[in-house]
């Protein structure tokens, strides 16, 4: 049986490719995205097993491991991509401050995807996050963009969130294992702190002030809001999760 379906799959990412580089505008914001877009899509084709052999019809059972690997993966992109634009969005509820940091529910929406998501998910949810941004498209403070945020005097709390929402995950898995809910806040609050520090770090060096000023002017009056913010998010995580978990466990009708 000769591979159709793969070469399809291939055909149709050029053409997704094209379409998408083409239609969008000719620049090289429209690039990347189109690019990420086709990497995605090469990501999921699997080759096959020998070079130029194409391998047979697998067996039932192999063919449902090959389907409920497919689905999984594509929960995790759908995941990855829903709780990208949740951060994009709880950023723009934001209050203007005169210390250049604006009180914003971004550290609650992050802490919200470390805790719904596994560690390396979150990870990468950030980071799309950022590269988004980076390439100009408004999900920063304020409907901004462009890389001068994330080099700029704030751009610490953003590279920190890196670390910050993989730790809340990380707390999840450790409140797990062993059933303490406080082992799950207290991670996701050390990750708070490390977020805080390298904010602190990149404004003392930006602005030329000591590190004790700088935390006095770009934590300290934040960090009270923002450990709340690590509370509550873990609260309705769980809410959300428990939900996922019984929507996956219930009986499909046919």
């Amino acid at each position: 049986m000769y591979c159709t379906a793969y070469k399809c799959r291939i055909q149709v990412s050029v053409v997704i490719f094209t379409w998408q580089f083409l239609l969008l505008t000719h620049s090289f914001k429209a690039f990347i995205l189109s690019t990420i877009s086709f990497l995605i899509q090469a990501y999921t084709y699997q080759k096959p097993q020998r070079k130029g052999i194409c391998p047979m019809i697998p067996k039932p059972s192999e063919r449902n491991k090959h389907k409920m690997k497919r689905k999984n993966t594509t929960k995790t992109y759908v995941m990855i991509a829903l709780t990208t634009a949740i951060i994009a969005i709880l950023t723009q509820l934001s209050i203007p401050s005169p210390t250049g940091v604006p009180m914003t529910l971004q550290t609650f929406a992050v802490a919200l995807v470390g805790y719904i998501l596994l560690p390396r998910q979150s990870f990468y949810s950030i980071l799309l996050y950022l590269l988004i941004g980076v390439i100009g498209l408004p999900v920063f403070t304020n409907f901004r963009g462009g890389p001068g945020h994330l080099f700029g005097m704030t751009g610490g709390f953003l590279w920190g969130h890196l670390i910050y929402a993989p730790m809340c995950g990380l707390g999840i898995k450790w409140a797990r294992k062993h059933k303490s809910a406080s082992m799950a806040i207290a991670c996701g609050s050390t990750g708070l702190l490390i977020c805080h520090a390298l904010g602190t770090l990149q404004y003392a060096f930006l602005t030329a002030h000591s590190v004790k000023t700088a935390f006095l002017i770009v934590s300290l009056p934040y960090l009270p809001k923002d450990i709340l913010c690590v509370i509550a998010a873990y609260l309705v995580a769980k809410g959300i999760r428990r939900q996922i978990t019984l929507r996956d466990s219930s009986p499909r009708t046919p």
